[in-house]
């Protein structure tokens, strides 16, 4: 069955596009407890007849076998002069877009540390546990199971929008320019001169709420009403471990980068 795709626009400045995409190309790990209620089903591998109890939907033979997500969520950036074909799967790192930001605030420390503190409080009191796993947030596209609770993707672009909105509004920060460096796609080194700061914005917003919804269970625990400790991905709470020894040590980003390793 073919993926429907999904591709929206979530903020444009400066000659850059941030969108959000199921088009990432590199579907991760589902790890979400599919049969939590134990009942008899068939063996999720798809050439297995055999059935099982089990939380994973994994017959004794197959419970070592990974099963993916039907997709790859990513907050695409395309910089200007490129094209949506071009960038298609160009999504930056979450400590990448931090550490632009980490460098921008430590210019101005006492005021700007306040700012990046309200913010990453916000986006993690917004994305942690709500945002659905990858291919539960794929089902949903449509938006058929807002009844239900279950956000869409339409509402993590607005939700990304807001957040930008609210701590970087554009009549305040619309017109300041980072210098994110460079990053390398396909073999070939894209700029990122004078990336303007509500886009590397943008992109953290994107970037932590992907982390959910690729790699995370802790919605899927929550939304089942299932016990939380059972809960084997750290996702976002992961994510945001950069920023923090960034922000409140003395660690180096090459440090800050190896805490981050599995």
């Amino acid at each position: 069955m073919s993926l429907k795709m999904y591709d929206s626009i979530v903020l444009e400045e400066g000659g850059y596009i941030v969108e959000f995409s199921n088009g990432g190309g590199l579907p991760k790990e589902n790890p979400t407890p599919v049969n939590h209620s134990g009942i008899v089903i068939k063996c999720r591998h798809p050439e297995c007849e055999r059935t099982t109890r089990s939380m994973f939907g994994l017959c004794p033979i197959h419970s070592t076998i990974k099963i993916s997500h039907v997709c790859d969520w990513i907050g695409r950036i395309i910089p200007p002069g490129l094209s949506r074909e071009q960038c298609s799967t160009d999504a930056l790192p979450h400590f990448k877009i931090t550490e632009t930001l980490v460098k921008w605030m430590r210019e101005d420390f006492p005021t700007r540390s306040k700012i990046m503190d309200g913010f990453i409080d916000d986006v993690l009191e917004s994305i942690a546990m709500k945002i659905p796993d990858a291919t539960t947030l794929q089902s949903n596209i449509d938006g058929v199971y807002r009844s239900k609770g279950i956000i869409s993707s339409d509402d993590i672009v607005e939700l990304t929008k807001q957040l930008v909105e609210k701590h970087f509004p554009k009549d305040g920060y619309g017109n300041i320019r980072l210098d994110g460096d460079t990053y390398m796609k396909n073999g070939e080194i894209r700029s990122l001169k004078d990336v303007p700061l509500r886009i590397m914005v943008a992109s953290l917003v994107l970037a932590f709420a992907c982390e959910e919804a690729n790699r995370g269970d802790a919605w899927f625990y929550s939304f089942h009403s299932l016990n939380l400790n059972q809960s084997r991905r750290a996702s976002v709470y992961m994510s945001v471990v950069y920023y923090l020894l960034r922000r409140y040590t003395n660690a180096s980003e090459k440090q800050a980068r190896m805490s981050l390793r599995a």
